[in-house]
């Protein structure tokens, strides 16, 4: 299945992270596909991001590392990804979002097994971001695999024209009666206390700076339980 990532350079909070390098001389995008590689389900990644000047640089990076690149609106993300799903004619699709480095592969795995067995429309790994989430169970937010269908972003398109909606393109079907038949992934390991209310995500100097320090400690292929073990006890040999 392919892997669809939104990403683009223009963040509010922290500019051009998507290309800043932040382990040895690979940049966050860079980490996020490598261990998005390291996954046996993925056939794919597609980098959909704006037709803004601004996002020259990430077709740029695109063309370079040979990942295909679709450029749709700047804002509106969900019509940017039906644009993505139509222009590559994509029954279902695999979507991390491109401030999500630390993805482990073994969970991009998981969420397609389940997906593909289970014949649900949406299979993500559970947060708390949802309202049916179990949160002593969930995973941290910023790591999360989503599965779906296409047909669930091409309905969504139609019928939610709000500013919220159109940004967060997935958000539709955080609520309980969204209609679909969905399933949430409990976190599989031992549990660890807390770490469903982190924030892996990198949206400011201080997460990128955070990230930086845990990629140098834990190494670029470590899987989630290593790192989070090191972010829950900094002091502790991972």
């Amino acid at each position: 299945m392919k892997v669809v990532i939104a990403s683009r350079m223009s963040s509010s909070r922290l500019p051009g992270k998507a290309l800043r390098p932040i382990f040895d001389h690979l940049t966050m995008l860079d980490v996020l596909v490598h261990r998005i590689n390291m996954a046996n389900s993925v056939t794919g990644i597609i980098l959909a991001t704006s037709n803004d000047e601004s996002d020259d640089a990430l077709d740029e990076w695109a063309r370079r590392n040979g990942i295909s690149c679709y450029r749709g609106s700047l804002d509106d993300v969900l019509g940017r990804l039906v644009g993505c799903l139509r222009e590559f004619k994509l029954k279902d699709f695999i979507e991390i979002l491109g401030d999500n480095p630390l993805v482990d592969p073994s969970d991009i795995d998981r969420c397609v097994n389940a997906y593909e067995k289970g014949e649900y429309d949406y299979v993500a790994t559970s947060t708390t971001e949802y309202e049916y989430a179990e949160p002593k169970q969930s995973y941290p937010v910023g790591v999360r695999v989503q599965c779906l269908r296409s047909k669930l972003i091409y309905t969504a398109s139609q019928s939610l024209l709000d500013a919220h909606s159109r940004e967060h393109s997935s958000s539709f079907i955080y609520g309980r009666n969204h209609g679909y038949k969905t399933k949430l992934l409990h976190y599989p390991h031992d549990l660890i206390d807390g770490a469903y209310r982190l924030n892996l995500a990198v949206n400011t100097s201080v997460d990128f700076s955070r990230t930086v320090k845990t990629l140098e400690k834990c190494g670029l292929d470590a899987p989630l339980n290593t790192i989070l073990e090191y972010l829950l006890n900094p002091n502790s040999k991972v």
